[in-house]
C-alpha cells in the first residue's frame, strides 16, 4: 500500500507485509453502512463491499447520464439554520474579481453545453446479456466479464440452488435489444435458440433464448430469459432485478412471461422463496 503527497512537500510510505495483513484483518472485522443512489446502486456492510462494488457502481454512472443522481439535499440545506442557496453556490461567486468571475461563469456554461451534446451523441443501450452461475457466490460474482455491468440481485435467491447473476453490455443503438421475456418449462430443460411468439401487443416477434436456467440447482421449473431486437419496440437502455413489488420504479417495467401479460417471477415454483423480477428501462 502506498501513499504520496505532491506539491511543496512530498513523501512516500510503503506498508510491510505484516502491517498490510493487519489492515486487511481490521477491515474484515469492521462494519459500515454503505448505500448508493443512482446508477446500478448497491448496499454494503463492510469495507470490502465498498472495494468490490464501488468501481462497478462508478462505471455505471459514467456510462449513462440518466443515472446521475443528486440526492438528499433538503430545501433547508445541510444546516437547518441555512437554506441550500447558502450551502451550495457556483464557484465563480467566490471570486472578488469581476473579470475572473465572468471568465469562470462563461467557461462553465460553454463546457456544460459541449458535454451535454457529447453525451446525447453517445447514448448507450443493451447489446448483449448473459449470466454467471455457481454454488459459490464469490465465484459467480467474479466471473462477470470485465466489459459488462452485473445486476447485483441473485436471481435464484432463497431457492437453495446456485447463485445466478445477470449481466449485460452497453453499445450503440443500431445493435440494441428492444425487449425481453421469461419462459418456464416444468421438468423440461431447454437449450439456447430462436423462437417466434406474439408478445407485448406485437405478432411474430423473433426471440433468442439464453441457455442458462435461472433456477439452476433448485429443482422445480426451468426458467429462461429471451431477448429480441425487433425494431417495433423501443431500444432497452438498462436492465435490473428486484425482489417484491416494482412500486417506486416508475420508468421501469417488469419482464413478462412469453406471450402472457403477467410479470415473470424468476423463482417460479419455488414455494416460499421471494418473488424476483427482472426489470427493464426503455
Amino acid at each position: 500500500m502506498k501513499a504520496a503527497l505532491t506539491g511543496p512537500i512530498s513523501a512516500s510510505t510503503t506498508l510491510n507485509a505484516a502491517t498490510t495483513t493487519q489492515v486487511k484483518e481490521a477491515w474484515s472485522k469492521s462494519t459500515a453502512m454503505i448505500r448508493t443512489w443512482g446508477g446500478n446502486g448497491y448496499t454494503g456492510s463492510t469495507h470490502l463491499d465498498f472495494i468490490q462494488h464501488n468501481p462497478l457502481w462508478v462505471r455505471s454512472l459514467n456510462e449513462d447520464r440518466n443515472k446521475w443522481t443528486l440526492c438528499d439535499i433538503p430545501e433547508d440545506g445541510l444546516n437547518t439554520a441555512k437554506g441550500y442557496n447558502e450551502n451550495f453556490v457556483p464557484i465563480w461567486e467566490l471570486c472578488t474579481n469581476e473579470s475572473r468571475k465572468k471568465t469562470l461563469r462563461d467557461a462553465f456554461y460553454s463546457l456544460n453545453q459541449k458535454v451535454e451534446k457529447d453525451l446525447l451523441a453517445k447514448e448507450l443501450y443493451v447489446v448483449y446479456f448473459g449470466f454467471t452461475s455457481h454454488k459459490d457466490k464469490n465465484v459467480a460474482i467474479n466471473s462477470t466479464p470485465k466489459d459488462c455491468i452485473r445486476v447485483e440481485q441473485d436471481l435464484n435467491q432463497g431457492a437453495s440452488g446456485n447463485y445466478v447473476f445477470l449481466h449485460y453490455k452497453l453499445g450503440p443503438k443500431e445493435d440494441t435489444y428492444t425487449n425481453f421475456c421469461l419462459d418456464y418449462f416444468p421438468k423440461n430443460k431447454q437449450t439456447e435458440g430462436k423462437h417466434t411468439d406474439n408478445h407485448d401487443g406485437m405478432t411474430g416477434v423473433e426471440f433468442w433464448r439464453h441457455g442458462q436456467d435461472l433456477n439452476q440447482g433448485a429443482g422445480g421449473d426451468f426458467v429462461y430469459m429471451s431477448g429480441t431486437k425487433d425494431k417495433r419496440f423501443k431500444p432497452v437502455k438498462r436492465l435490473n432485478a428486484i425482489t417484491g413489488s416494482i412500486s417506486g420504479y416508475d420508468e421501469w417495467a417488469a419482464l413478462r412471461w412469453r406471450s402472457r401479460d403477467q410479470a415473470a417471477n424468476c423463482n417460479q415454483s419455488q414455494g416460499k422463496a421471494p418473488g424476483i423480477f427482472v426489470i427493464l428501462k426503455h
